[in-house]
């Protein structure tokens, strides 16, 4: 089915028109040549539009380039709805929701759910794991050439992960939160993508960390001053005719490799801790940046 398909896609002359079917609960724009049943995915809107959501269900074949390309679609057709004003950076309907699937799943991104500061602090905001479940069950189904369903799934599980069933010990926690964080008529950017940023701004960090401990490792192999480059190079230069200066690099290069050891030990420290929520992931980006410089 799935080679199926990307052949169709593959193959198909010209662009998907836009495709706008009328929905009393959400705004459903659909620009693909697969089949879609708009009344299903109307019905299961409905939810969110009682609670006082503006919806937005938008479905495209166009394959982005990149992660930013991708955004930068989302946010186009959001404006386009009224749900973002793009001439105010990060600005978003408090009481919006966005459902985006591409069909062509063949790179990591095309599929994410952005939200305003309403649903703030529900598991549809802070469950990393919980998004990363819906996320792939959506791209299975679209995937599997099943566009109608996987549209239906985001918006259902979405809507029970941000209002689970009143017996869930969640639910006050979830909805007391939410209202926590409006903060008047201020619309922030969706914490999913600055927490998407803080992760790959950490692994980056780690990554230049390595390298630079890695590279000072073959300048600093071992706790004898004596056997390291810097002191060897400096015999071969006649050090050895100025014995106060060599004391002085000897005891330079032995506090060098102190620190050394120190910084691999924050490293190994920082590696294992684990963070979930915002202020975490910024206090750990922080705490990377200190070791690197």
């Amino acid at each position: 089915m799935a080679l199926l398909v990307g052949l169709s896609l593959l193959f198909a002359t010209g662009s998907a028109q836009a495709q706008t079917p009328f929905c009393p609960h959400a705004s459903l724009r659909f620009e693909s040549i697969l089949a879609v049943d708009a009344n299903r995915i109307c019905e299961a809107a409905a939810p969110w539009s009682e609670r006082g959501f503006r919806v937005l269900v938008y479905l495209t074949d166009a394959r982005d380039p990149t992660e930013n390309a991708w955004f930068e679609r989302i946010d186009r057709v959001e404006a386009e709805a009224g749900l973002r004003d793009l001439s105010q950076a990060d600005f978003y309907d408090r009481n919006g929701l966005t459902l985006a699937a591409s069909t062509d799943t063949t790179l990591p991104w095309g599929f994410n759910i952005t939200y305003g500061e309403t649903l703030y602090g529900t598991r549809l905001d802070t469950s990393d794991r919980e998004y990363e479940r819906l996320r792939s069950e959506v791209r299975n189904l679209l995937r599997r050439g099943d566009p109608s369903q996987a549209l239906v799934t985001g918006l259902t599980e979405s809507y029970t992960l941000a209002y689970p069933p009143p017996a869930s010990p969640w639910l006050l926690g979830g909805v007391g939160a939410g209202t926590v964080a409006v903060i008047g008529s201020m619309i922030y950017l969706p914490k999913q993508r600055r927490r998407k940023q803080l992760q790959n701004q950490i692994q980056a960090l780690q990554a230049s960390v390595a390298t630079l401990l890695l590279a000072l490792e073959h300048l600093l192999p071992s706790e004898n001053p004596e056997e390291m480059i810097f002191y060897r190079l400096y015999l071969m230069l006649g050090g050895d005719r100025y014995p106060y200066l060599g004391s002085q690099i000897l005891n330079a290069l032995q506090k060098c490799r102190r620190s050394l050891t120190q910084a691999f030990l924050v490293q190994g420290q920082l590696s294992d801790q684990t963070a979930t929520t915002l202020p975490e992931l910024e206090q750990q980006v922080e705490a990377w940046e200190r070791l690197y410089v």
